[in-house]
């Protein structure tokens, strides 16, 4: 099993926004290992449960642009037990770097959503906002009993984004998508799906 991160470029995205980011944890951020010909993403920022810096996006989209020819599939998952609680709304970086950010985002769902192989999404604890939309994107959803889904842009006055709004509709039906889109509701996934 091999594990890969990227970290010079995470660094270099942040020093570029005015953060200095060199933690320990930077280089951690986005898990990728082989296991046979399924490579495996695995968010990791389990203190704010897998939210999505500003840095976190950009090494998701390197590492789903730049995945190897012989990967017969991919695994999107989350560490300690949670998916992903959105995007990360104490990262400075990420407001500095406002259309940066969108950008990211945008070709990380499209990257998922245009890919010739499978991609699934291994959703524990909860999928969130922007950890919602990567989720949707993908070709299939496995979702633990303990999983939540919710879009609560809402609540903060936002409206969705990560591609929500297309793709949450064809998942699970115009209504229950509107029930999360606009109400804010969070959903467990056999509500979601029922």
């Amino acid at each position: 099993m091999t594990v890969i991160t990227h970290t010079a470029r995470a660094i270099r995205s942040s020093q570029r926004f005015g953060v200095d980011r060199r933690v320990d944890t930077l280089s951690e951020l986005v898990q990728s290992r082989r296991e046979g010909r399924i490579q495996v993403l695995t968010l990791n920022n389990p203190g704010h449960r897998n939210a999505l810096s500003l840095a976190m996006r950009e090494i998701l989209r390197t590492l789903l642009e730049e995945v190897a020819e012989d990967v017969a599939g991919i695994l999107i998952t989350g560490a300690d037990g949670y998916f992903c609680s959105g995007g990360d709304l104490r990262d400075p970086a990420g407001f500095t770097a406002d259309q940066t950010r969108f950008d990211h985002l945008a070709a990380v769902v499209s990257a998922i959503a245009s890919n010739a192989r499978p991609v699934f999404a291994a959703v524990e604890g909860g999928a969130f906002g922007a950890g919602l939309g990567i989720a949707a994107a993908c070709d299939h959803v496995i979702c633990a009993k303990s999983g939540k889904l919710g879009a609560p842009f809402t609540k903060i006055g936002l409206s969705a984004d990560a591609g929500l709004t297309w793709s949450l509709p064809r998942r699970i039906g115009p209504a229950r998508a509107n029930q999360m889109l606009i109400g804010a509701e969070a959903l467990d996934a056999h509500t979601a799906l029922s």
